[in-house]
């Protein structure tokens, strides 16, 4: 029988933007989202800030690499892959706390990446930033 992270990982991998209504089957209500640009503590805003990554993004994947679960609390570790006119092609790693109700539904996702991978990728912005990270990276 699978779990419902397996369940959460499987419509994550799958999710496009023909598809996030899936997303309300597996999640809470009350679900506390947060990345390095959003949070929300609404699963209509969650599923709206999804809605939103494939209307600026039309090429998204996710995939998970690594699950560990402990009853209703989870980590993975990810990647996702993404396409814009603005960025080109990227791709970048992270890990994603997350923990489910007593009923299985994904109540907390914490996601935890570096947000200047996407904006290194922008053509002034990633300037900068590449210029900032060499002087306070270890010579």
């Amino acid at each position: 029988m699978n779990s419902w992270l397996d369940e959460y990982v499987d419509i994550l991998e799958n999710l496009n933007a023909h598809n996030i209504d899936t997303l309300l089957h597996v999640t809470a209500k009350s679900i506390n989202f947060r990345d390095p640009f959003n949070e929300t503590y609404t699963q209509s805003d969650f599923v709206l800030i999804m809605q939103d990554m494939f209307l600026k993004l039309p090429t998204v994947r996710f995939e998970v690499h690594t699950k560990i679960q402990q009853e209703h609390e989870a980590f993975i570790h990810w990647s996702f892959y993404g396409n814009s006119r603005m960025t080109g092609e990227f791709s970048f790693e992270g890990t994603s706390f997350i923990k489910a109700d007593a009923n299985g539904k994904v109540m907390l996702h914490h996601d935890f990446w570096d947000g200047s991978a996407i904006m290194q990728k922008i053509l002034l912005l990633g300037s900068i930033i590449r210029r900032v990270r060499s002087k306070l990276a270890h010579k």
